[in-house]
């Protein structure tokens, strides 16, 4: 049984990790333009970005016998289709910075962003498919366990 929720628990630190460096890379563009009152938008976009992927660790961290269990599988799929799209948001802002004179920094830590949200949309899968149990091996452990109780 513990190998079915073992990938919601590298999901739920996957989750963890990316939401750090979300936070993280807004904190560094709001330090790298001088800490300027216009600039708090980066602060915004990473603490609110990462705040939803918190969000979806917190679902995913739900006990497996609790009655809102269902919400570990909500958990996991929003912190996957909220990845996905955090991947091409940063994407095309990250292209509309190159344009700007001047911002070349702020790209580079926009395709960061994208980058870490691919990563983690692709560990999210992972995670899905390493936690899943074959059907096969599941019918063979349960016809042992009965051969095993019934003598």
């Amino acid at each position: 049984m513990a190998a079915k929720h073992g990938g919601d628990v590298f999901a739920k630190l996957v989750c963890k990790v990316y939401s750090m460096v979300l936070l993280g890379c807004g904190l560094y563009a709001f330090a790298e333009a001088n800490y300027e009152a216009k600039a708090r938008s980066s602060i915004m976009a990473g603490a609110t970005t990462a705040a939803s992927i918190a969000l979806c660790a917190r679902l995913l961290g739900r006990p497996v016998r609790s009655p809102d269990a269902s919400s570990r599988k909500i958990g996991f799929y929003l912190a996957l289709g909220l990845s996905s799209v955090y991947a091409g948001v940063f994407a095309w802002r990250a292209l509309l910075a190159l344009q700007a004179p001047g911002k070349e920094w702020l790209a580079n830590v926009l395709f960061v962003m994208s980058a870490a949200s691919v990563v983690a949309s692709a560990l999210l899968v992972y995670s899905r498919v390493a936690g899943a149990e074959p059907k096969a091996a599941e019918k063979k452990r349960d016809a042992v366990k009965a051969t095993t109780f019934a003598k």
